[in-house]
């Protein structure tokens, strides 16, 4: 791994992450070759490498996994955002010396990644709230700006909840992380509050614009998609919610 820092913090690799989901792993077998596969891995067409995890001997490890090598596959899927997601698939695929690493570290790296995303939605809900609030004050019906209707106030007050909430959740989980505190629990709480709140931002925005957000020309339905895919990414909202009922003895 050592052999590929340098150039990453150069800008000459880039090296993503596939977690595999349930039913979806790799493994590696007694002749310590690689074989399963792992879907919806976010720009694997330009990575030189991916940091996957792997059973090994029984336990999972972190694997270093160069995109080139023999029976790797890279396979696009469909989504409904402007992401390139990609089903990576390992047939027979050889390790050498230094691509299995240490201990398994899939929970901290789901909770930076969870983290991440929060901070991703919680902008997105912003630059909606921003947008339709710019549009209620310039947008005439009836003779004057639909944000004179007290309805259309109400709605705007809406997204300053949810979007105010969500960043002040993300902060904490961001400060306890920064801080090396404990912090699984704020980032779950986060997580879990953002993904429903900025989706309603989205759902709401789109109630103010009307019709011309659905349309191709207008930015609302790509935020809206990232915020959808953030939302189940590194966890969805039920995962999450489990995290914090087990934290406060309701899990059974």
């Amino acid at each position: 791994m050592n052999g590929w820092l340098p150039a990453m913090a150069a800008g000459e690799r880039v090296m993503g992450v596939a977690l595999a989901q349930d039913g979806n792993t790799l493994a590696v077998d007694a002749h310590g070759r690689l074989h399963g596969r792992v879907p919806f891995v976010e720009a694997a067409h330009v990575a030189d490498a991916l940091i996957v995890a792997a059973r090994v001997d029984g336990a999972w490890r972190p694997v270093v996994l160069p995109t080139d090598r023999r029976g790797v596959t890279c396979r696009p899927q469909a989504t409904i955002g402007p992401e390139k997601l990609f089903e990576v698939g390992c047939e027979d695929v050889e390790l050498v010396v230094g691509d299995v690493l240490g201990p398994d570290a899939r929970a901290e790296a789901l909770q930076a990644g969870a983290l991440a995303r929060t901070a991703e939605m919680v902008g997105a809900a912003q630059k909606i709230f921003e947008l339709a609030v710019e549009h209620a004050k310039t947008r005439v019906q009836g003779g004057r700006p639909i944000g004179g209707h007290q309805a259309i106030q109400h709605a705007c007050a809406d997204l300053v909840r949810d979007v105010d909430a969500s960043r002040g959740l993300l902060y904490a989980a961001a400060w306890k992380a920064s801080e090396n505190l404990p912090a699984a629990v704020n980032i779950a709480m986060a997580k879990a509050y953002a993904s429903e709140a900025c989706l309603t931002v989205a759902r709401r925005g789109h109630q103010i614009f009307g019709a011309i957000s659905y349309c191709e020309e207008h930015p609302l339905h790509l935020v809206h998609k990232r915020i959808q895919a953030g939302g189940l990414e590194f966890g969805d909202s039920s995962h999450h919610l489990e995290t914090v009922a087990r934290a406060i003895g309701l899990a059974s």
